[in-house]
């Protein structure tokens, strides 16, 4: 059991968080360093699709080239679209 405190009194304490005591924390990064992350990934996603879109269209037209037979007889005389 604690001893009597007179009335009135109080007790303080000391709440002083040595360095030591802290722990490690993360470093923080710069803005401009995290921007320059942010644009470099921007940049190869917009490589990435434009990639992408070129290999779609190659795809496409080598599939039309050799002919698909889609207009073919869909006119009133055939091979005439």
């Amino acid at each position: 059991m604690p001893p009597p405190v007179a009335k009135g009194t109080r007790l303080q304490t000391l709440a002083k968080v040595y360095k030591h005591a802290k722990g490690k924390q993360p470093a923080k990064s710069s803005t401009a360093k995290g921007l320059t992350v942010l644009f470099e990934v921007a940049l190869t996603e917009a490589e990435y699709m434009k990639l992408d879109t070129k290999r779609s269209l190659k795809q496409t037209h080598i599939s039309q080239a050799s002919g698909s037979g889609a207009d073919e007889g869909t006119g009133l005389i055939p091979g005439v679209p």
